[in-house]
């Protein structure tokens, strides 16, 4: 049996966002989806955050520990904050924009050399 992602509707993440941060929110969007947890882009006091809910709590640690590699060559989101939201766990990210450069394809660059010495230190 395939595990659904997390059925968090937009209504429902603008609710627990609002509940939770007050009038400070506004531009809450549906960003994405995965295997196990869905997204949402959301600005809180002028900083465009992301918070992610999914049915694993253990996938939001993993992703917190990720962050200590991160580096200029291999942007991995800060976790800010996980909590639980609407009976399943909730995961707030550092949002990461597009490149919006001109020539640029928006995409993550390729992970370079020194990023790789990173990840394999």
């Amino acid at each position: 049996m395939v595990e659904q992602p997390s059925q968090v509707q937009l209504d429902e993440a603008s609710t627990f966002l609002v509940q939770r941060f007050g009038a400070e929110i506004s531009d809450v969007e549906h960003v994405g989806e995965g295997a196990w947890s869905r997204c949402f882009g959301f600005t809180l006091n002028g900083s465009e955050l992301v918070i992610r809910f999914g049915r694993h709590v253990d996938d939001f640690q993993r992703d917190r520990l990720a962050a200590r590699f991160a580096a200029r060559d291999l942007p991995i989101p800060q976790v800010i904050e996980i909590d639980r939201a609407a009976h399943v766990p909730a995961a707030m990210f550092i949002r990461f924009m597009p490149d919006p450069s001109p020539g640029s394809s928006g995409a993550c660059p390729p992970i370079r050399s020194e990023a790789r010495n990173e990840l394999t230190r």
